[in-house]
């Protein structure tokens, strides 16, 4: 039976393009599957055309207080508002204890919140109850790509394994060496309360701190690793907030270990022998792909994963607790062989089917006989972005008295020197340009799924798309 003519629109929102693609155009998939129009918009882009877009249903990626300022333009220009929530994926007990990860007035304003677990349902409607119908738990629809991606002969992957042949995965995320320095860690959840209390602020100051003593120890460890494996390559891949020349000049001179961020990070997990993570959803992605994660942690070893909700996760992590313990098993690891297939991924069975049949409820439709006309971001915001980038680099906001700067000149303080001088240099790794080697995979997948040789995803402009059946 084939879907009825529908005239709603679907406008998934990304932050970081590179590693949200593939999972989003999954997502799509369902939707697309019942006639559905699909975008797959950069965050900023979306709410520039807002005005010009038919109502739809949006898809969100987070709910932190400061997100409800967004919820409020979207809810009223009349969409329908959904928060897929990556962070639950892989979550922490305290995040909630403190008030850092979701906001009261953000939650009122959505219209469904999709959460990764049970336990993480539990939890959030312990403390918010009226979601109680507009909470729904799901397997995230990036591990639908992932099933996928390992069940899968690609080209992107083969590359990689043939052009490093054995090779140990190092996936970084230390928050102390956040590419808008020390103020940049503290913005991402300062910016979302007017003011931080004294719990938020010790518990971050604890984690800075932590996170200072962990790299600290994984330099060490690398280094130490190099040293006692020879016939292993270690590839380095930060996380996009991370300040890539902290390990650059660290291993400038060691030609074992090689600085690769072009493609997303599971095509790497999917061929590495070994992966060294740090409570990452790394290690959660890792169980898809039949391999354990290995974590160095001497000081917090014992105590390091008893805050993850995700029993799973806790099991698929293999903690060391001195390098020695940790070289010896990568040393006699064996090679691990991706491409001993196995079976096919059954593309019926995709997490989004779940969501798709919860959006049911919703009554809207979307005017779209019009074509919708995409603006492109203003020119006023970049020249601003420059001029403050000029102040910065030139020392000019080192001279203005730093007691008269508040309120909307609070960004010209001293603290928000190192965001200023840093912000294209985030934005071009936030929204590094998708690759036509990823775009041709994920267009094979909706082919198959949808069981249609003229699907495409056509960019709009940079990492927007619009997605057609």
């Amino acid at each position: 039976m084939k879907p009825k003519k529908t005239n709603k629109i679907l406008y998934m929102l990304h932050e970081l393009s590179h590693r949200e693609f593939e999972s989003k155009v999954f997502f799509s998939f369902e939707f697309l599957k019942n006639n559905w129009k699909v975008y797959l918009l950069q965050r900023n882009f979306f709410f520039f055309n807002i005005k010009n877009l038919p109502p739809g249903v949006v898809v969100y990626k987070s709910a932190v207080p400061s997100d409800n300022l967004h919820f409020k333009k979207i809810k009223s220009a009349g969409h329908v508002l959904v928060c897929l929530d990556e962070e639950s994926i892989a979550e922490f007990n305290s995040a909630h204890s403190i008030n850092l990860k979701y906001g009261e007035e953000a939650l009122k304003n959505l219209d469904l919140l999709v959460v990764s677990h049970n336990r993480s349902k539990k939890i959030i409607l312990k403390k918010f109850p009226f979601l109680k119908t507009k909470i729904i738990s799901c397997q995230h629809p990036r591990f639908d790509f992932i099933k996928y991606l390992y069940n899968s002969k690609d080209p992107i992957s083969e590359r990689i394994k043939k052009k490093y042949g054995r090779f140990v995965f190092l996936p970084t995320t230390f928050y102390c060496n956040h590419i808008m320095g020390k103020h940049g860690f503290i913005r991402m959840y300062e910016e979302p309360f007017k003011k931080l209390n004294h719990k938020q602020k010790k518990f971050l100051k604890k984690l800075y701190k932590k996170h200072e003593i962990l790299i600290k120890q994984h330099k060490e460890l690398f280094l130490y690793l190099g040293k006692k494996i020879k016939n292993i390559k270690f590839i380095l891949r930060p996380h996009p907030s991370e300040n890539d020349n902290y390990w650059k000049k660290l291993f400038n001179d060691k030609k074992q270990f090689i600085f690769d961020s072009t493609y997303p990070s599971f095509y790497y997990q999917k061929v590495a022998d070994s992966i060294i993570q740090y409570n990452s959803t790394i290690a959660f992605e890792s169980m898809v792909f039949k391999k354990k994660s290995l974590q160095y942690d001497p000081v917090n070893q014992i105590n390091s994963n008893k805050d993850l909700q995700i029993f799973d996760l806790k099991k698929n992590i293999k903690s060391f607790s001195n390098k020695e313990s940790l070289a010896i098993h990568i040393d006699k690891s064996e090679k691990y062989n991706v491409f001993k297939r196995k079976k096919n991924y059954d593309l019926k069975k995709l997490n989004s089917k779940k969501i798709f049949n919860n959006l049911k409820r919703f009554n809207f439709s979307s005017d779209y006989s019009k074509k919708i006309l995409f603006y492109n971001l203003s020119p006023l915001k970049v020249i601003s972005r420059y001029i403050l980038y000029f102040l910065a680099k030139f020392k000019i906001l080192n001279l203005l008295p730093q007691k008269f700067l508040s309120g909307k000149l609070k960004i010209l303080k001293k603290p928000y020197i190192s965001i200023h001088l840093n912000h294209f240099k985030y934005v071009s790794k936030k929204y590094k340009t998708i690759s036509e080697d990823q775009l041709d995979f994920i267009k094979d997948a909706g082919k198959k799924y949808l069981r249609n040789p003229n699907f495409k995803i056509k960019r709009i402009i940079d990492n927007n798309f619009e997605v057609n059946k």
